[in-house]
């Protein structure tokens, strides 16, 4: 194959590094006699010492220029530690290819050999024995998505991917990575397997930005925590049994805290995370983390690639048995319950910034800086809201004023956005006179229009209050009730994990005389077989009221 190379010579002539331009075996990209003469002298290519300066650097080509490029250092003239792995740049029209763990500069006087024909390529090159770990990164079409091969020596051929966008910065990182992962034979591209890291990347760019922002976050988290556990370079198709009940056992005695760490650690958003605490973990908890990562595996059995190839054929977790609570809690408000709340709501106060609307001083201009001002809290709206609506803290937090629909006969009615929906469900239901009520005392006391929040955040009014901060408006609320039972002497006791949800319990099971379908709709159920099975729960009145409803059966006469 001709090629042209200026390598290490003794003698003090050319130095240490070696350009080559070779032609494809496969498409013609010029005569195959064709001899190209750089660098005679070390003049021109510089000195030893010019070899161990060469830093880290991106090389591009343009339209028709070198088809294959390749640099490597000659050990003699390197400092300790033997050969450093190259750069591959393979130039069809604008493409890069990158190749192992460190960029190599052009040196000065050497430019790109112009390739003789123009156009896109598709280049092969020779597979000798110093391409087995070098990976390739290219483009078939101008501004295309990109691909990565590298050569099996088992099978003398190219095994490619597809990395399914075209970000050129992205598929470099991905060529390192992979180029290291051959070195510790863990690559995707010779096994042809599909790693975990892999799989979660493609589900994160793909399926996750469809999601509420907050169930992104817990995509994120789960990220973590399965390729903590299990490993990023995991093959995919290989978690096994004994894999998942690992898992649920180490989640359940509390070895690994929820990003699948075992000690103290830093959390993707720079925050310290304590680590494991040592409590046990509920059943639930392990399980709806399970169900992300089977829902992950239907994902990439339904999803293809731009070639229209599948990432899996099948479900490797299908069967995997889940770990269940015999006994779940899912407490259900009552309106007793409700009305203790609403006693003691407007004692729960809240801190404002001048900007907040609520603020004494809101809209007035005045020489001197103001200060905070505490204010009545949301709890008494959000209690009557997720009680009349039935629907998800989340939903009603997030609420804007653009979602209102007051003009819908005869109380009006609310759009619920997907983004604020945990399914991404979206819908509009009618409210009730209550729900109306509430909803026009907050127009009056803070008027709003847009996408303005109806629930502004304390410190920042153009963002709604966060979840954090609707609970702790709740355990406060819970506090003072308690408190106010003691004085007056009565209990006031609640279930643990009673909280706003209770309330989404509560709506189901006050209206299962209605058709299912309305009940769904009005709360925001997209399965009626859950609103059935899991939030309308059986009652003592409803009990007493079958027995005295029941039918004696009797044979027919005549």
């Amino acid at each position: 194959m001709p090629r042209t190379s200026l390598s290490h010579d003794h003698g003090g002539h050319a130095r240490g590094l070696r350009f080559e331009h070779r032609h494809p075996q496969r498409v013609g990209l010029g005569r195959e006699d064709e001899e190209i003469q750089i660098g005679e002298s070390a003049s021109q290519l510089g000195s030893p010492e010019d070899a161990r300066k060469l830093g880290p650097r991106e090389v591009a080509f343009q339209p028709g220029t070198l088809d294959s490029f390749t640099h490597d250092h000659d050990p003699k003239i390197l400092d300790a530690g033997g050969p450093e792995p190259s750069l591959e740049v393979n130039q069809g029209p604008q493409v890069l290819l990158r190749r192992e763990t460190s960029d190599i500069s052009q040196p000065e006087g050497v430019s790109a050999i112009p390739a003789s024909s123009t156009g896109m390529k598709e280049v092969e090159v020779d597979p000798a024995s110093e391409n087995a770990c070098r990976v390739r990164v290219y483009e078939r079409t101008i501004g295309g998505p990109l691909y990565a091969r590298t050569w099996d020596p088992t099978i003398r051929s190219y095994r490619q991917v597809a990395l399914e966008h075209s970000n050129r910065e992205r598929a470099k990182d991905y060529a390192l990575e992979q180029a290291e992962a051959l070195r510790k034979g863990q690559d995707e591209l010779l096994t042809g397997s599909l790693t975990l890291a892999r799989l979660f990347r493609l589900y994160m760019e793909h399926r996750s930005p469809r999601k509420s922002a907050e169930v992104q976050k817990a995509d994120k988290r789960r990220v973590d925590l399965f390729k903590g556990v299990l490993g990023a370079e995991r093959d995919a198709k290989r978690v096994t049994p004994r894999d998942w009940q690992e898992f649920i056992d180490a989640r359940r005695e509390g070895q690994i805290c929820g990003h699948g760490e075992a000690g103290p650690h830093e959390r993707p958003d720079k925050t310290q995370c304590p680590g494991p605490t040592g409590r046990r973990v509920g059943p639930r908890t392990i399980a709806t983390d399970l169900a992300w990562l089977r829902a992950v595996y239907n994902w990439a059995v339904d999803w293809s690639d731009a070639e229209g190839r599948r990432l899996l054929s099948a479900n490797p977790v299908r069967g995997y048995e889940m770990p269940r609570e015999k006994n779940p809690r899912r407490p259900l408000a009552t309106a007793d319950q409700l009305e203790a709340l609403l006693q003691v709501s407007d004692q729960v106060t809240m801190e404002v910034v001048p900007e907040h609307p609520l603020h004494p001083e809101y809209g007035l201009k005045t020489d001197e800086p103001k200060k905070l001002a505490t204010v009545r809290s949301y709890l008494r709206e959000l209690l009557i809201l997720t009680n009349g609506t039935g629907r998800r803290i989340g939903a009603v937090r997030t609420l804007t004023f653009a979602d209102l629909r007051l003009d819908v006969k005869p109380w009006g009615a609310i759009h619920w956005p997907a983004h604020s929906d945990k399914a991404g469900y979206e819908s509009t239901a009618e409210i009730s006179v209550e729900v109306r009520a509430v909803l026009d005392a907050i127009l009056d006391e803070r008027p709003g229009a847009g996408s303005a929040p109806l629930f502004p955040a304390p410190s920042d009014p153009t963002k709604p209050v966060d979840k954090y901060f609707t609970d702790k408006l709740r355990q406060r609320g819970i506090a003072l009730a308690r408190r106010k039972a003691r004085e007056e002497g009565r209990a006031f006791e609640l279930p643990s994990r009673w909280g706003f949800h209770s309330f989404r319990r509560k709506f189901a099971t006050e209206l299962k005389t209605a058709p299912d379908k309305d009940v769904a709709d009005l709360g925001g159920w997209r399965d009626v077989n859950t609103l059935r099975q899991v939030y309308q729960r059986s009652d003592h009145e409803s009990r007493v009221a079958a027995l005295m409803n029941r039918l004696e059966l009797r044979e027919a006469k005549g």
